[in-house]
Parts: C-alpha cells; sequence; structure tokens
C-alpha cells in the first residue's frame, strides 16, 4: 500500500478506518486544571510559583522530565522528591477535575458526532489514569460515544514514546490512521508511532492547537472547528 492516500472519495473522512485523539488539551479543556493542580501542589510544599498558564504549557508540554527539571531548577527550596510530589500533584488533580466543570474543545462535539455517523473507529490514546478519565467523561457525556480508551495504565512508557499509539493500532488492527495531539510530546510519540508501524501501514499524525509552535511542516490545525477544509486541501495537496 502506498504511503500516499488515496483521494478519490469526496470526503477525507473515508480515507481512513482509525481516528486517534489524545484527550487533555486535544478533546477537553483539562490543561487549566493541570495548571491549577501544579501550583496548588507546590503551594503546600510552600513553594510559590508564579507561572501563568502559557508559561506552564510551553513547559509541560515539552514533556515529564522537562516539567521536572523545570520545577527543580526554578524552584530549589523543594526538598520533597520528585515522585512524592508527582503523587501529590495527582492527588490534588483528582479533587480538581471531579469538582470542576470540563467542557469538549471548540470543533469537537460536531467532529464526534460526524465521526458516529460514518460508523468510523474511534480511540482515545491518553498519559491521564482511568479514575481521572472516567470523571471527565462524566462532565462531558459525550466523549462517552468513542468505544475504545487507552489510558496510562494500558501501555508502559509515556508519551513521546509511541507505546500507547502502538498499542492503539495492533488493537484495532489499522491500516490507515489519523492521530490528533496538542503538545509537542504527544506529537513526537504520534512521529515514533509512525516510523514503527508495518510498510503496509499508514498514520497521519495532525497537530491541533491555536499556535503553530513548530508543527510545520506537518498538518497543524487551530481548532477541530476548520477540519473539514483543511483536511480536504491537505490530501488534495498531497495526494493529486
Amino acid at each position: 500500500m502506498s504511503t500516499c492516500l488515496s483521494h478519490r472519495s469526496a470526503s477525507w473522512i473515508s480515507q481512513f478506518d482509525l481516528f486517534l485523539f489524545d484527550l487533555d488539551g486535544t478533546l477537553v479543556d483539562t490543561e487549566p486544571l493541570h495548571h491549577l493542580a501544579y501550583l496548588e501542589a507546590l503551594d503546600q510544599e510552600g513553594v510559590h510559583c508564579n507561572w501563568d498558564f502559557q508559561t506552564f504549557c510551553s513547559i509541560a508540554h515539552q514533556g515529564a522530565d522537562h516539567l521536572k527539571e523545570a520545577i527543580a531548577t526554578q524552584f530549589p527550596t523543594l526538598k520533597t522528591p520528585w515522585p512524592s510530589f508527582y503523587k501529590k500533584k495527582q492527588h490534588t488533580y483528582d479533587g480538581i477535575v471531579r469538582s470542576s466543570p470540563v467542557t469538549t474543545l471548540p470543533g469537537v462535539d460536531s467532529l464526534l458526532k460526524t465521526l458516529q455517523s460514518h460508523r468510523c473507529s474511534i480511540a482515545v490514546v491518553t498519559h491521564s489514569k482511568q479514575e481521572h478519565v472516567l470523571a471527565i467523561r462524566h462532565h462531558a457525556p459525550l466523549l462517552n460515544m468513542i468505544p475504545t480508551w487507552i489510558t496510562r495504565e494500558d501501555y508502559l512508557n509515556p508519551k513521546p514514546a509511541p507505546d500507547g499509539y502502538l498499542h492503539a493500532l495492533k488493537t484495532l488492527q489499522s491500516r490507515r490512521a489519523i492521530g490528533f495531539e496538542d503538545s509537542k510530546r504527544g506529537f513526537m510519540s504520534l512521529l515514533a508511532a509512525r516510523e514503527l508501524v508495518l510498510p503496509t501501514q499508514t498514520l497521519l499524525p495532525v497537530w491541533v492547537h491555536p499556535e503553530l509552535q513548530d508543527a510545520a511542516p506537518h498538518l497543524h490545525l487551530k481548532s477541530f472547528e476548520e477540519i473539514h477544509d483543511r483536511m480536504d486541501q491537505y490530501l488534495k495537496r498531497s495526494c493529486p
């Protein structure tokens, strides 16, 4: 099978047999809740952190180790070992995500309904634990139409390792998948998975984020509201 996807169909959706989504920051607006959880966990340790949301995202989206190193460097008064501190952050986030309203991001509801109407295979591959996913799905029940959820308990190495996406591709036996991510480590995970798929498989990674950052030359969407026009244009250009 050619690595270039055929564009003979009028709908870009028909070009794929599997749609893979990250969760936090891609489908749902939970990144501010993670930001708040880190601030509160640091405050509980007597450490004042003045990171605004954009600063937090610019660090956290690089990867867990990058965030760990940044906290250790910028807040040397934090003496709690990282595993214990991260456990406290997770506990704090657990309380926040259970009590805070969680909304889907622009264009998500419409896209999911369209994919469902086309009887598409859909899966979420997330770094979040199952208990947090269940809390998010409780607040955003439309997500329950997604049949397959691959949570942090289901794979060995976190993003940017490709483990989660490879698990999805193997489990769902995909040949033509498309994946959507909002962070650098997530996008790197998709790229790494693409490098390891069988010659008969295709995986198209897409970066969904209001800012382009360093997604070029890969396909970038500002939000899912523009996906239909952008995908049709991209596939026509890539596969004339």
